[in-house]
């Protein structure tokens, strides 16, 4: 889990979680559609367990982006 690890680029962690892959979700965050505790998404973001992740206005439990 990311949970006590240091923040990780939002591609990386949503693909882990299994939302899409790297590449579709750097797609998405260049259309608008992924935000960032209320604000948008952009290239390079980092996120941690702390923060609320929504795709397409739904939120996505970072829980399940175990590390492997």
């Amino acid at each position: 889990m990311i949970s006590d690890s240091p923040p990780e680029r939002i591609q990386k962690v949503l693909a882990r979680a299994g939302v899409g892959s790297r590449r579709q979700i750097e797609a998405w965050i260049k259309e608008g559609r992924i935000k960032i505790n209320g604000k948008l998404a952009v290239l390079g973001d980092h996120i941690s367990s702390k923060d609320k992740v929504k795709v397409n206005n739904r939120v996505i439990d970072l829980g399940d982006a175990d590390e492997e």
